[in-house]
């Protein structure tokens, strides 16, 4: 008899895929999750990275309540 662990099977099914990950400062793996929205009719992006695809809806989930606007950013280097 094999027991499965349903919360690994559903972290790995729904974690970042293997060939696209990232980590965070712990080396702990995250992936990037995009998002799409429209503003006057135009569709624009953004990516978030997250632990998980749970993860990310909780992210936009908290945007959704209130977000913050911090102004225009800058970036130094080679993108």
């Amino acid at each position: 008899m094999t027991i499965v662990d349903l919360q690994q099977v559903k972290d790995q099914r729904e974690g970042p895929d293997a060939d696209c990950l990232l980590r965070d400062h712990l080396g702990r793996p995250m992936g990037l999750f995009g998002f799409e929205y429209v503003v006057d009719g135009r569709k624009w992006s953004f990516h978030l990275e997250a632990y998980s695809h749970d993860d990310a809806e909780k992210h936009i989930e908290t945007i959704r309540q209130g977000v913050t606007f911090l102004g225009q950013l800058s970036r130094t280097g080679s993108y």
